[in-house]
């Protein structure tokens, strides 16, 4: 039985099934219209500015979103310097790292 592109699998049949597993995949590509935002964070809590603009990068508001597809748009943050951070993060945040290696 053949199944008409695009398709929408209804929820009778579970999507990670064989079947509509290589359905999903065989769908066609279709190469993404990039937009370019300009993020003003004059003012803005850090945190958030950095939420929104991960959004935009991964194209997650796009109703051609793929994990597996890069469709995110650009963006360009403006007046960073001036941004905000809440409660007392930069006198008591610390960023610690290590390596694998013993010693």
């Amino acid at each position: 039985r053949a199944v008409p592109f695009p398709f929408v699998a209804s929820a009778l049949f579970h999507t990670t099934s064989p079947f509509w597993r290589s359905q999903l995949n065989n769908r066609p590509r279709v190469e993404p219209q990039r937009m370019w935002h300009l993020v003003d964070a004059r003012e803005r809590v850090v945190g958030r500015v950095a939420t929104e603009v991960a959004q935009l990068l991964m194209g997650k508001a796009k109703p051609i979103f793929r994990r597996d597809v890069d469709v995110g748009d650009y963006v360009v943050v403006v007046n960073a310097q001036h941004s905000v951070f809440t409660g007392r993060k930069l006198q008591q945040k610390v960023y610690r790292w290590h390596t694998p290696y013993p010693g």
